[in-house]
């Protein structure tokens, strides 16, 4: 794998959760269900922001930082 911390389960159940809402938001935008699909779209912006910037500033200890 290319990430250094494999003991992370959180990045990788936090990006199926983002795959889920994100199918569940395309459900409500056929469904013409405008206002739930806006709201869904909106939070999967800040969830998905939330997690990039989570994921890029995750600190590796001093013993792995360094290969």
């Amino acid at each position: 794998m290319w990430r250094r911390n494999r003991w992370l389960k959180w990045p990788l159940l936090a990006t199926i959760g983002i795959l889920v809402a994100t199918f569940t938001q395309v459900a409500l935008g056929l469904e013409s269900s405008l206002a739930a699909h806006a709201a869904l779209g909106v939070t999967l912006c800040g969830m998905e922001t939330a997690l990039v910037l989570r994921v890029f500033l995750l600190r590796v200890g001093s013993s792995t930082a360094t290969a």
